[in-house]
Parts: structure tokens; sequence; C-alpha cells
């Protein structure tokens, strides 16, 4: 009788397919997880420059030219604030009245310029939803007013 072969040596063999196998897994994995739909980065909002007219027409017009996350700045030299009836004073500047009372910060006077910083945002009112700026708060009144908070005036 011959003698019997030396039995085959599947060890290196079989850790080449095994390696090879998570190889391809791995690989399956991580192109799964790339391939997963991900929401696209919220953008930090634009920075939009208005006049006193151009935010009035905006603010008459449910803010349709801007967009969620602008960042709105409206400044112009101011030449009137008359105390308002409700809240906060009726400010000109540039000769055009804003929309809305502003609370003015003691710091400002007449000839100064004065700069309103607004967010956009969305907010739920009575079943509607709709832009609005944060620094007005989270419902319409008929009592609003632009805070100190969001005046600077130099």
């Amino acid at each position: 009788m011959a003698p019997a072969a030396p039995p085959m040596r599947m060890g290196p063999v079989l850790a080449a397919i095994a390696a090879a196998l998570v190889a391809v897994v791995v690989l399956g994995v991580v192109l799964a997880f790339l391939a997963i739909p991900r929401p696209p980065t919220q953008p930090a909002g634009n920075v939009v420059r208005m006049t006193v007219a151009e935010f009035n027409d905006a603010m008459l017009n449910s803010l349709r030219d801007l967009e969620i996350g602008d960042n709105l700045i409206v400044s112009g030299s101011i030449t009137s604030i008359l105390s308002a009836p409700s809240s906060g004073s009726i400010v000109e500047l540039d000769g055009t009245n804003l929309l809305f009372p502003v609370t003015v910060p003691s710091t400002c006077a007449v000839g100064d310029s004065l700069t309103m910083t607004l967010h956009v945002t969305v907010i739920n009112f009575q079943g509607q939803t709709g832009k609005w700026f944060r620094e007005l708060g989270d419902t319409p009144s008929s009592s609003i007013s632009v805070p100190s908070s969001a005046i600077s005036c130099t």
C-alpha cells in the first residue's frame, strides 16, 4: 500500500478566504453607510440688508423675499423718534417710518445711525404656519415692538 498523502493544509487557504470575506463585508458596510440619504446641513442663513421701505414692503407681503434662517439687517439714520401709544417708539429712518414700534435703547438719538437685526424663523399661530422674526416672539399681537436687544445705534 502506498503511503497516504499528507493531509492538505487548509489553514492558510481558509485564512485568505476569511480575510477576503471580511474585506468584502466591511467594504459593503462602508458603501451602505455612505449611500444613506442625509438631510442637507442647515445653512447659517444669508445676511439680507434692506432699507426701511424694503423692510416695510417685505412685512406687508408676508416676508416673501426672505427665507427661513435669513439674518435681516435694516439700517438708516434716525430722523425722528416718537413715543407709540401701545409700546415702544415710532422710529423714522431716512425719512421713512418703520411699520411697527421699536424699543429704542436709551443710547440712541435723532441723527444716530440705527441698525436693526432680525432673524427669520417659522411660527405656528391659530392653525397657520408662517415666517416670522424670532425677536418678536412666538405669537403675533397688536402690541408688537422690536426689542432693544435687536437694535444698535452709533
